[in-house]
């Protein structure tokens, strides 16, 4: 068995970047990053859309200790530049990392305080797998809800048992354009990932007529009096403001909660440029959430039934941006008479009071792709070994006791769904949570 001081579980961007402080201010603490997959950062490599780009500052985008010439709000790079510069970093620090190891369980062992990693090794030369463990004063976990791209079943089996020619595609899944079939395509889900392809298939792709649907997402401006939203949002504090002091605001000042609270909009949801509005002016039809799927036996058609809320959906992400638009106003005393952002017309705004079809004929639509841009799934398996943390891992994890091995000790973890829970607020903020986290480890 190999004894190590420190097991990372996940060579994700939170794995990484742990390992970069662990060797630049903890050089003297052995440790080992494990990943399954063929790579570090392999869901930036695998698990992404065609022509995918970053689209927050690059300041809030380097791993822990890297240093780089260009504009600290540069936006809009490419994502295949910024994996030559990463992978620079991760050669010139020498992080220590094993590939095709997959951790299949996690337990502690009491006699020794300490871990026992058991770990399923692959040999992709021959196929071949065996069973490693590993001995460790202290694991963190960095495998995060970003583990796999999903598809809602009910919808996607659905259109698979109908039979009628309709390609179902994943956006996150190594999504090309090219894999589209000819006709019409309806994209499922309007979080970042919807609102990202829907415009970049109206650009490289504009003889696909679009049908996009809306959910609860909030949105933000991407500026506001010509500065970065993220300028703003690091100006006003809320960047580095943990989510506890998020919530001790909620009963004083519910206004200035309900601005806080969503401050991931840029990352996580929608930027004023480019928003189901902005999509609905260039010719993308919106639509309510995607309820069903109807095939009648026989029938060479589906039949795709949609929620009356779309308006609702709409409403939500334009509170999003009035809220934090105007948050910011507030914070900079700003002049400007309104906070609307100003491709948002008085015809779209529209939009918010009225209902979108609520039924679409896949024959009559001549809909061909389905395009889920709906989420990941997470598994947590492994540490169900462990005592003290058994039920519902999904809310144990978030709980800060937990990451921050307090429960466990010398058990931590970083990244996913744990942002914001100790320092940052903030994904774009998270070498604050991973500082906590090293300066918690056992030696």
């Amino acid at each position: 068995m190999t004894s190590t001081n420190t097991i990372v579980v996940g060579g994700g961007h939170a794995g990484v970047n742990l390992a970069c402080m662990l060797a630049i201010d903890e050089p003297s603490v052995d440790y080992l990053v494990l990943e399954r997959d063929d790579s570090l950062l392999v869901k930036w490599r695998k698990y992404r859309w065609e022509k995918f780009n970053l689209n927050t500052p690059i300041k809030y985008s380097l791993l822990y200790g890297q240093q780089d010439e260009r504009d600290e709000w540069l936006l809009d790079r490419s994502i295949e530049g910024e994996l030559e510069r990463w992978d620079a970093h991760i050669a010139k620090l020498g992080i220590r990392h094993k590939l095709h190891s997959n951790v299949k369980n996690i337990e502690k062992d009491d006699e020794k305080d300490a871990f026992i990693v058991t770990v399923e090794e692959s040999d992709p030369s021959n196929g071949t797998k065996s069973i490693v463990k590993y001995q460790s004063t202290n694991v963190v976990v960095c495998n995060g809800y970003y583990d796999k791209p999903t598809s809602p079943l009910p919808i996607a089996n659905g259109i698979a048992s109908a039979r009628c020619g309709i390609k179902q595609h994943i956006a996150a899944a190594n999504f090309q354009f090219n894999d589209l079939v000819d006709g019409s395509a309806l994209l499922v889900g309007s979080g970042q990932t919807g609102i990202q392809v829907a415009d970049l298939l109206l650009r490289y792709k504009p003889e696909v007529k679009l049908y996009l649907c809306t959910s609860t997402v909030k949105g933000c401006p991407r500026s506001f009096d010509s500065k970065d939203v993220f300028y703003w949002l690091e100006e006003m504090g809320i960047l580095t403001m943990p989510r506890s002091a998020v919530e001790a605001i909620k009963e004083t000042d519910p206004k200035k909660y309900e601005s806080l609270r969503y401050p991931k909009a840029p990352v996580h949801g929608q930027t004023a440029d480019v928003s189901p509005f902005s999509l609905h002016r260039r010719g993308v039809e919106l639509m309510g959430h995607l309820d069903s799927v109807v095939h009648n036996e026989g029938d060479d058609d589906v039949t795709f039934v949609f929620k009356d809320d779309r308006a609702e959906n709409l409403q939500c992400c334009y509170n999003g941006f009035l809220g934090i638009s105007t948050a910011i106003k507030k914070h900079a005393n700003s002049s400007l008479d309104s906070p609307n952002p100003p491709e948002w017309s008085n015809v779209e705004l529209e939009l918010l009071k009225e209902s979108g079809r609520l039924v679409l004929s896949a024959k009559d639509e001549n809909i061909t792709n389905v395009i889920f841009c709906t989420g990941w799934s997470h598994d947590f398996a492994f540490l169900r070994g462990i005592k003290g943390i058994e039920g519902d891992l999904d809310k144990k994890i978030q709980a800060p006791d937990v990451i921050t091995s307090r429960v466990i000790k010398g058990l931590f973890y970083c990244g996913f769904p744990t942002i914001g829970t100790l320092q940052s607020l903030n994904i774009v903020k998270f070498n604050l949570d991973t500082k906590v986290i090293l300066d918690g480890i056992r030696k």
